[in-house]
Parts: C-alpha cells; sequence; structure tokens
C-alpha cells in the first residue's frame, strides 16, 4: 500500500470543510481589482459567489461537506488532505474537474450526479477497486496512479466503456507489474482501451496499438461482439426511455397501448375471477378492451397535439424575448459608447490643464483662476454627460421592463388557454372510457347472474371451481357484491388516472409562470445595479484626476474655494449611486411617479 507523503500545514488541525473555509478561500482566490472590490460590495452568499473554481489544498481536511451550497463550481481543487470519504458532492453538476490526490481514500464512491465531470484525479490514496464511475461518460482524463490496484485487468475493462478517456495514468499500482498473455501490462492496456492518446503522459503511437491488438486479437474479437450485443440492447432502452420521456412531458404516458385497460384489473381480484366464467365472459372482456384502447389512444394523440402548441408557443415566446433584449441592450450599447467617447474627450481635456499647472513655468493667480474656471466646466461637462447616460439607460431599462411584461403577461394567458383546453378535452376522453365501463359493468353482470343461476339450478359442485370464484358464486348477494366492488375500483383507477393528468399539467404551468416572474425580478434588479456600479466606478475614476487639481492648487485661492464651496450640492446632487434608488441588496426594483416623470420627462437645466 502507498504511503502519502504530504506537506501539510502542522498548524491546522484536521477538520471538516467549513462556510467560513470555503468563505476565506473564495477571498483569497476570487477576483481582484474593481470586480473584487463590487463582490466585496455585494456582500455574495456563498451559493452566489460568481466564481467557479474553488481550491481547498493542504488544510488537512478530513470530510468533504457545505460544498452543496456551490453548485456553479466547474473546477474543485481537494488534493493534500487527509478526506477519507467521497461525500457530499451530489449537488456539484457542473463540476468539470475534480483532484482529489494525496488523500487517504479506499473506494470510489458517491459520484453519480458528476455527469459533466471531464478530468478526475485520485493519484496516491488507497483504492483497491475502480468502480462506481459509469456516471461519468464525458471523462477524457483519469489519473489513479499509485494507488493498491490489483485484480486480474478488470480495471482495464472497466475503463474501455469510457469512450472519450483519453489519457490515463495508472502507474506504480501492483497490477502493473503482473503479465497478460505473457505481455506487460502497458501493452494489456493498450489493446484494451484502444481510445488512449496518452498512458502516463506518454502518447501512444499507432504502431503500439496495433502490436497490441495483434497479441490480443482472439480475445478482442469476441469481447467486441459481445459489446455490439449489448449496445443494441442498451440502445432499445434508451430509445424507451426517451419516448417515455416524452410521453411523461405530455402528460399521456401509458396511454398509448393497453396499459391503463390493463391497470384496471391487475388489483381487482374480482373482476379477474368472473372472467373464468365462460368464453361469453371473455368476448366480454376483450370487447371492453378495444373500446378502452381506441379511446386512450385518442387521449394519447390528443396529448402529442397540444405538447407541441404548447412548446411552439413557448418558443416563439422565447424568440420575442431574446429580439426584445437584444434591441434594448444594443440600444443601451450605443448609449454607453458615446458616453465614453465623451469621457475620453473630458478626461484628456482635465489632464491637459493638470499637466500645464504641473509644468515647471511659473503659473499667477490669475492664470490659475482661469485653469480652474475650466476644469469645473469640464466638471459639470461630465456631469452632464454621466446623469444624460444614467437618464437614458434607466428609461431603456423601464421601457425593457414594460415590454417583458406584456409579453410574459400575454404568453401566459395564451398558455393558461391551451391548458384549460387540453384539460377540458382530456376529461372528455376520461368520460368516455367511464361510459365504456358501465356498459361492461351491466353485461357482465348479466352474464354472471345467468351463470351463478345456472349452477344454482344444476345444483352443480362449487368445489371444482378456483377458491375466489367459488365464494363469488356462492349465492346471488355474493355476486352482486363482487361486481360492485370489482366496478368501484375501475373507476377509482380512472378517476386516479385523470387527477393525475390534470394536476401535473396545472403544476407545470404554475411552476413555469412563476420561474418567469422571479428571473425578470432578478433580470430587472441586476440591470439597475449594473447600471449604478458602471456609473459610480466612471465617477471615481474622474475624481481622482479632478480631486488631485482641487486640493493641490485651487483650495489655496480664497474665491475660487469659496465658489467650489458653493457647488457642493450640485455635486452632491448628480452623484447618483445605487444607493441613492433603493438597489441595496434584497430590494426589489421599482420606480416611483416622480422617478418615471423624470425618466420620461425633458431633461432640467441642472444651471
Amino acid at each position: 500500500m502507498c504511503e502519502n507523503h504530504q506537506i501539510i500545514h502542522a498548524d491546522i488541525e484536521p477538520g471538516v470543510i467549513t462556510r467560513d473555509l470555503i468563505k476565506e478561500a473564495l477571498r483569497e482566490q476570487g477576483p481582484k481589482g474593481e470586480a473584487g472590490r463590487l463582490i466585496e460590495a455585494e456582500n455574495y452568499e456563498i451559493q452566489n459567489y460568481p466564481s467557479k473554481s474553488l481550491r481547498l489544498e493542504f488544510l488537512n481536511i478530513l470530510r468533504i461537506d457545505h460544498l452543496w451550497m456551490m453548485r456553479q463550481l466547474t473546477c474543485l481543487k481537494l488534493s493534500n488532505n487527509m478526506i477519507e470519504v467521497i461525500e457530499n458532492l451530489d449537488e456539484l453538476v457542473n463540476l468539470v474537474e475534480l483532484d482529489l490526490s494525496f488523500n487517504h481514500i479506499h473506494k470510489i464512491q458517491n459520484l453519480d450526479s458528476l455527469v459533466n465531470l471531464e478530468i478526475f484525479s485520485l493519484y496516491q490514496n488507497h483504492i483497491e477497486v475502480v468502480e462506481n464511475m459509469d456516471a461519468l461518460r464525458k471523462l477524457e482524463i483519469f489519473s489513479i496512479g499509485r494507488n493498491s490496484i490489483d485484480d486480474r485487468g478488470d480495471c482495464v475493462l472497466y475503463l474501455r466503456k469510457f469512450k472519450k478517456l483519453k489519457s490515463l495514468n495508472m502507474i506504480d499500482n501492483p497490477v502493473t507489474q503482473k503479465l497478460f498473455n505473457g505481455e506487460k501490462f502497458r501493452k494489456f492496456l493498450v489493446a484494451y482501451i484502444p481510445q488512449l492518446v496518452y498512458y502516463t503522459y506518454r502518447l501512444i503511437s499507432n504502431e503500439e496499438k496495433e502490436n497490441a491488438r495483434h497479441v490480443h486479437q482472439k480475445e478482442l474479437e469476441k469481447l467486441e461482439q459481445d459489446e455490439r450485443n449489448l449496445q443494441h440492447v442498451e440502445e432499445q432502452e434508451e430509445r424507451l426511455k426517451r419516448e417515455e420521456a416524452q410521453h411523461a412531458k405530455a402528460y399521456v404516458e401509458k396511454l398509448n397501448g393497453h396499459q391503463l385497460f390493463e391497470y384496471l384489473f391487475e388489483r381487482d381480484p374480482e373482476g379477474q375471477a368472473v372472467l373464468l366464467t365462460g368464453q361469453e365472459a371473455e368476448e366480454i372482456n376483450e370487447g371492453f378492451k378495444v373500446q378502452t384502447h381506441e379511446i386512450t389512444q385518442g387521449l394519447f394523440q390528443l396529448g402529442q397535439e397540444q405538447l407541441a402548441l404548447r412548446d411552439e408557443e413557448i418558443r416563439q415566446y422565447t424568440s420575442t424575448v431574446n429580439i426584445t433584449k437584444a434591441n434594448s441592450y444594443q440600444e443601451s450599447r450605443k448609449q454607453v459608447e458615446h458616453f465614453l467617447l465623451e469621457k475620453d474627450s473630458i478626461s484628456a481635456d482635465t489632464k491637459a490643464l493638470l499637466d500645464i499647472v504641473e509644468s515647471p513655468a511659473l503659473v499667477g493667480e490669475e492664470q490659475l483662476s482661469e485653469y480652474a474656471s475650466s476644469m469645473k466646466m469640464l466638471e459639470f461637462k461630465f456631469q452632464d454627460i454621466s446623469q444624460d447616460l444614467w437618464t437614458h439607460l434607466m428609461r431603456n431599462e423601464m421601457v425593457l421592463s414594460e415590454q417583458l411584461e406584456e409579453l410574459n403577461s400575454t404568453f401566459e394567458r395564451n398558455l393558461r388557454d391551451m391548458v384549460n383546453n387540453f384539460i377540458e378535452s382530456a376529461q372528455g376522453y376520461f368520460t368516455q372510457i367511464r361510459e365504456q365501463e358501465n356498459i361492461y359493468s351491466e353485461l357482465i353482470k348479466d352474464h354472471v347472474v345467468r351463470y351463478q343461476t345456472h349452477l344454482t339450478i344444476r345444483n352443480e359442485d362449487l368445489s371444482t371451481l378456483p377458491p375466489l370464484l367459488k365464494t363469488i358464486m356462492t349465492d346471488k348477494e355474493s355476486v352482486i357484491s363482487a361486481l360492485q366492488t370489482s366496478h368501484d375500483l375501475h373507476f377509482l383507477v380512472i378517476d386516479t388516472r385523470e387527477d393525475q393528468l390534470i394536476n401535473r399539467i396545472r403544476d407545470w404551468y404554475s411552476d413555469l409562470c412563476s420561474k418567469i416572474e422571479k428571473e425578470e425580478i432578478e433580470r430587472a434588479r441586476n440591470a439597475v445595479l449594473e447600471i449604478n456600479h458602471f456609473l459610480d466606478f466612471e465617477r471615481d475614476e474622474y475624481d481622482i484626476i479632478h480631486r488631485k487639481f482641487s486640493e493641490q492648487y485651487l483650495l489655496d485661492i480664497p474665491e475660487v474655494n469659496q465658489e467650489i464651496m458653493q457647488q457642493i450640492s450640485y455635486s452632491s446632487v448628480s452623484n447618483l449611486s445605487s444607493k441613492s434608488f433603493g438597489m441595496e441588496a434584497g430590494h426589489p426594483v421599482s420606480f416611483d411617479n416622480n422617478t418615471a416623470q423624470d425618466l420620461n420627462g425633458e431633461k432640467k437645466d441642472n444651471n
């Protein structure tokens, strides 16, 4: 068994991954600069943190926990710890890379949710069997060197099924020292995993692959035939699963054949027993079966047609929403680009003034006053274009929100009508099935009563009948009771299937509408936050230049200082921020009447 020689922080006590540990790692590894400042200002919760990568290495971690909050992760590195069990990764469905090397793991397990995993490292652990990785269909790079794998090649046969596997490392496992058909392990592995490009990070040549296949030709041919047969069976099963999923999406699953009819009698022993009373009972039952099948076929076809209509409605809605958003974003982009051009011009003029006053040439107080006036004009101009941009962007966002609200309302109304029409039509089919069941009940009742009367008149021995039928045929009352029980059970099955269809499609409609509403609220909130953050950043950047000029040259001139102080109120009003509009975390986007009038009305004269 391999020993792990790890560099572990001796001052860190072994423990579990905690929320605080994750937060600290995100702060250290997250974006820097302005992006980091914005993230810090927003005080993101772990589950909303924008980072898709997390490293928790050399931290004496014993147990994996709390990572369920980070569904956005695509890369997770937990190497060089003391982890013993792979666990609590079920929510990380977007994970592409997972590094668990240099730990104390004994078993591969709990990976069924990691369907997008492409890179997986278990290098230097204590694993004895390669198993429980069937869900990793996208696996391309797998490192399991320096473990304790010591089978007769089962690990290679298992890894053969990963068709996208391109790079494998199994170095320093006991199995790699064994001979297969008198040949070394590498040749056996290359022959049985032909999709490999690299083994232990060395390129596998085509010549090596051909030689390896020649050595194991006979065994490979038999294996490949077995695989083709298995693949055919799996393809058939997969096709059936896709069809069933499509039928379930239309809410008519198990209605395309005789499934509903069979389910009527599946838990109806009395109904099954009376079919033993002769050919007439079988003919009545067969007639009921044919009629039920015709009705369920109509219902099944209705479900498929209605699904197509709903999908088309959703497609048109999605397309219209995307076009509307794209048009709004394009208009906003033009306005931002125009603002940036003007801002660059103002910044260039401001820097030019600053260069003049910082030049070695002596600048008099009168000239400095003129430069101060020019600087103030540039400041006013920047404030004007900032306010103009904010007004335009917020107006665009308000118009977009109104357009999307109207689109959403129309879509929900159209979809509601479709759902109601489908439900009404489906209820009509279920009514027909009940009518056929009533007809069947009357016919079978008449037949069985006559059958029982015949037995009574002829005084036949009931002991020859099956036990349940014998109990039913005791007297006429027993017959009537048994048939009524069968009839009630059939109606219960039909009612339950009808309720299932209605409740499921109503729940789908309700969930979809709620999702659209929540997503639009979140989109609008983020849009307004983005506008305010952008303008705050641009103002801060310009203020750095302007503040340097003001602090060094203007405040020493009394009349200039007084004039600047008189403009403070103007600057305070102009310097809009996200807090000015209720955009702190947790507050919804809203426009009051005054804000709407400001956005839609003419720009006021700031002077």
